[in-house]
């Protein structure tokens, strides 16, 4: 009878539920915030954690209460495929993000880097210790010469720089591509006469390299100076050939050793100006997305849109309550949609769904009947998503109490 009372109670309270709705205040972002990664503490902090844990630094202890958080940064990162466009992209940023704050050796200590039909790559360990890293560098194709293998160096030189070879100045620092023809080396090319004439020993331009037009004070095929073209790419064009890696005994081409870290306070303050710069808009984008930015796309177009709804503390809840649920949730981003579909099925009415507005705070409680969970929302954000304990009904008498209180 006890039994029986309190279902017949628990169904009468469902009707009065859904007959005395209230208008969510939840409000959909039609417009993802280009900022929302230092729009906290926590989530600048996860980011900062995240730069240095890509360094061969030691991370600040200060950063502790963002560990979990920052791990889904690094997870998130190792987990890019490489066949997509833009990964090697959002992993080259963070290089020199890593570069740019001072807590990395910038790529001109690699010196001069040969090229190689069929080498795709070079390995690079860089520290020592615990938190030496291992860095995959993706090498450009070598330039096609006319008569001869293709073979070559990149030779990192700083800006200014001139030779008898093209006394136009270097723009930017960065990497002048060299090649052997015969028994001589040259950085340039002579087009006086055409790509197709004997003096322009390479069969066209490098593909994606930038294009250094000057004149040579040395002649070929005429008297000097002679119109020339030389082949550069700036320092940190250098692409990546996969994210950057705990070092753990791997092959390396080259090594180099950490540099000394600048204070916390101006890595912090590099890293928020790296970051404003359309240079880095993708990776700035992809750790918005990552971190929950709600309605954020994600640029790489792996994953689905980020919610409408923001759920700002997500990943911790995630870490509380993922195991709750059968199946468990292995994805905190995953446990977030969920927890943004029960609302949106809650605005519409889903039958499978109770709200409820708790009297203590004002706080919406979403009762979804087949997960048998519980959203609470409050400030138009999501507070939490859980199962009450206990077997049914007791977890439903869990919503009961909470809407009565």
């Amino acid at each position: 009878m006890v039994v029986q009372m309190r279902l017949f109670l628990s169904l009468l309270f469902a009707v009065f539920a859904l007959s005395t709705l209230v208008p969510a205040s939840v409000q959909a972002q039609s417009v993802a915030d280009s900022d929302y990664w230092k729009r906290t503490a926590v989530r600048q902090d996860t980011v900062y954690r995240f730069v240095y844990s890509q360094s061969p630094q030691s991370i600040p202890s200060s950063y502790d209460p963002v560990r979990e958080a920052e791990g889904i940064l690094q997870r998130q990162q190792r987990m890019l495929p490489r066949s997509n466009p833009e990964a090697p992209t959002v992993w080259r940023q963070v290089r020199t993000l890593t570069v740019k704050s001072a807590l990395s050796t910038a790529p001109r200590a690699l010196g001069t880097i040969g090229l190689a039909a069929g080498t795709l790559e070079l390995g690079w360990k860089i520290g020592t210790g615990i938190h030496t890293k291992f860095v995959r560098i993706g090498l450009p194709d070598p330039p096609a010469l006319k008569t001869s293998p293709a073979q070559g160096t990149l030779q990192f030189r700083e800006a200014g720089y001139t030779s008898a070879f093209n006394t136009a100045p270097l723009p930017d620092d960065g990497w002048l591509l060299h090649w052997w023809y015969g028994s001589s080396q040259w950085n340039s090319v002579n087009l006086s006469h055409g790509w197709g004439h004997a003096c322009a020993y390479l069969t066209g331009p490098p593909p994606n390299f930038r294009i250094l037009r000057g004149f040579a004070t040395v002649g070929w095929c005429e008297p000097p100076p002679v119109p020339v073209e030389s082949y550069w790419l700036d320092e940190n064009a250098l692409e990546a050939a996969g994210p950057i890696e705990d070092y753990t005994g791997q092959a390396y081409t080259k090594s180099a050793s950490a540099p000394v870290p600048p204070p916390q306070a101006t890595v912090e303050q590099s890293i928020d100006t790296e970051l404003e710069k359309p240079a880095n808009a993708l990776l700035r984008q992809w750790l918005n997305y990552v971190l929950g930015s709600p309605g954020e796309e994600d640029p790489l177009r792996i994953g689905e849109r980020n919610p409408d709804i923001e759920f700002p503390g997500f990943v911790e809840h995630w870490t509380d309550h993922g195991e709750e649920f059968t199946p468990a949730y292995d994805d905190p981003t995953e446990y977030w949609r969920d927890a943004a579909d029960i609302v949106e099925r809650g605005e519409i009415s889903d039958p499978d769904i109770l709200k409820c507005v708790r009297p203590s705070d004002g706080a919406q409680l979403y009762w979804d009947s087949v997960k048998r969970a519980i959203v609470i929302v409050k400030d138009g954000k999501i507070v939490t998503f859980f199962k009450p304990s206990g077997p049914p009904p007791a977890d439903f008498d869990y919503w009961y109490a909470e809407c009565s209180n």
